[in-house]
């Protein structure tokens, strides 16, 4: 595990929250716990999604993720849950996106 990545016992609680992706083709979806460490890569340096780490996969990949998550209001069910569960540091998140 790489620097900022997930631990097992963060995954344990988020994983579930996020819906399973059906691969095109009938092939398998790439994991959701690499996207989902590339999305706060990207968050947390305030790098553009072109420079997201190579391990976490092809970045137009998991930026459509993002957004598609984003859509479905998985990020908002995500923040509730861990509020009630007490497992944020405050009530409000922000993110700046200029």
């Amino acid at each position: 595990m790489a620097r900022g990545e997930l631990t097992d016992q963060k995954w344990v609680i988020i994983g579930p929250f996020l819906p399973p992706e059906r691969g095109r083709w009938d092939r398998p979806a790439k994991d959701n716990r690499r996207f989902l460490n590339g999305i706060l890569h990207v968050l947390r340096a305030g790098c553009p999604w072109r420079d997201m780490h190579e391990r976490s996969g092809k970045w137009n990949f998991v930026y459509v993720r993002f957004r598609r998550w984003a859509e479905q209001g998985v990020w908002d069910a995500l923040l509730q849950t861990l509020g009630d569960l007490t497992l944020t540091d405050d009530w409000q998140h922000m993110v700046d996106v200029t």
